[in-house]
């Protein structure tokens, strides 16, 4: 016997939404609770969803003091009409009165590092400084990792990223070439992987989109012949002629040699463990490892802090060939056959990776403003 469907009741969808909203004002209650009583930090970061509306995420960072812990709680979503300074400023604190969150109880601020957030004379930083004058403040490291690398990598050829973009959309976006591509990778050995696409906001992504281009290397030129040939598609001629340079493959082997260095520093700093007592010399070996690959030995040895190495002196350089770009590319580079085939290409190859190290890389590294880490923990335990 069917039951009469009961038209007072209100449908599921509405219940759930009721019950995360009641459960959320809760939270946000306790928290703001905490706040009232408690030093803090908070980290925000802008973000737009996917009916184009900005938003602003802020996260505390509070201890607690029953489990003697520090926790991050997300606080709340703000939507942003303002996305200026001035307006993030009057977002936040509009939402700081009404909830009687006192400002004085703010110890530190963390964002990421657009000139928004972290500019020194009009950004969010400098705003919260005002109002908050002992605020420590940080940029996000992995950020200034990104940037750091991005910008070295303008010093690459625009091609290079012309090919890794047209090796995705060439194969990927069609079924029957994705296929047809399967089948080369199983003549040749290859792993059957598809081809993997860059990404902006994934910082780590970059190295496997790299190393899986080198890993299917042999079955591209493959496909790409057999598609020149057949289907003579014109775009498939100009990649095939791109795989078929040596100087191409150059390229993207360096990046693989390199990539792995930056993304193992960056992967430290977004560990969840504690690592502030060995950040510091990490990052001295990170920045230690980058400069052997063109600072001279005994000029790296007669500095105990690497910082202390004039990086843009040329005084300082090993010779063009002793510049060291990778076990891969080194054994490329020593072959004869390879070499006659460049040609001049291969001293422009030695001079871009020189110029994407020395002149962009390091002139901007995350940790060239000193951070007073000693007067943070003063406040700390005021």
């Amino acid at each position: 016997m069917n039951q009469k469907k009961d038209d007072s009741q209100p449908p599921a969808t509405e219940k759930s939404t009721s019950l995360v909203k009641c459960i959320g004002n809760e939270s946000l209650k306790e928290i703001v609770a905490c706040l009232k009583t408690h030093k803090y930090s908070i980290i925000v970061d802008e973000s737009t969803d996917v009916s184009t509306t900005k938003q602003l995420a802020i996260v505390v960072r509070v201890v607690n003091t029953q489990q003697c812990t520090v926790e991050d709680k997300f606080l709340q979503l703000l939507d942003v009409e303002d996305s200026s300074a001035e307006g993030l400023f009057h977002l936040l604190n509009t939402f700081f009165d009404e909830n009687g969150i006192p400002f004085e109880n703010m110890l530190g601020f963390a964002a990421d590092n657009a000139s928004v957030m972290m500019g020194s004379m009009g950004g969010l930083k400098a705003k919260l400084l005002d109002r908050v004058p002992h605020l420590f403040v940080i940029g996000c490291i992995c950020n200034s990792l990104n940037l750091c690398s991005s910008a070295a990598c303008l010093k690459l050829p625009s091609s290079v990223e012309t090919l890794c973009k047209d090796l995705h959309n060439f194969i990927n976006h069609s079924p029957k070439r994705l296929l047809k591509f399967k089948e080369f990778q199983q003549f040749v050995r290859a792993d059957v992987h598809r081809l993997l696409n860059t990404s902006q906001t994934r910082w780590l992504s970059l190295e496997s989109v790299v190393n899986r281009r080198l890993e299917q290397w042999s079955a591209l030129i493959l496909f790409f012949q057999s598609e020149a040939l057949e289907s003579q598609v014109q775009s498939a001629v100009h990649i095939l002629n791109a795989l078929n340079n040596p100087l191409f493959k150059m390229y993207f082997t360096f990046l693989g040699y390199i990539l792995p260095i930056i993304n193992k520093m960056n992967r430290e700093f977004q560990s969840e463990s504690v690592m502030i007592h060995t950040a510091y010399s990490n990052i001295c070996a990170f920045y230690r490892t980058i400069l052997s690959n063109y600072i001279k030995k005994d000029i790296l040895k007669s500095k105990s802090d690497p910082f202390e190495v004039e990086f843009k002196d040329c005084s300082n350089f090993l010779t063009e060939n002793e510049w060291y770009f990778g076990s891969k590319v080194e054994s490329t580079l020593a072959d004869k056959n390879v070499l006659g085939e460049l040609g001049s290409e291969a001293s422009r190859f030695r001079a871009v990776v020189s110029s994407l190290a020395a002149n962009r890389m390091m002139s901007i590294t995350p940790w060239s403003a000193s951070v007073d880490l000693a007067h943070f923990d003063v406040r700390l335990h005021k």
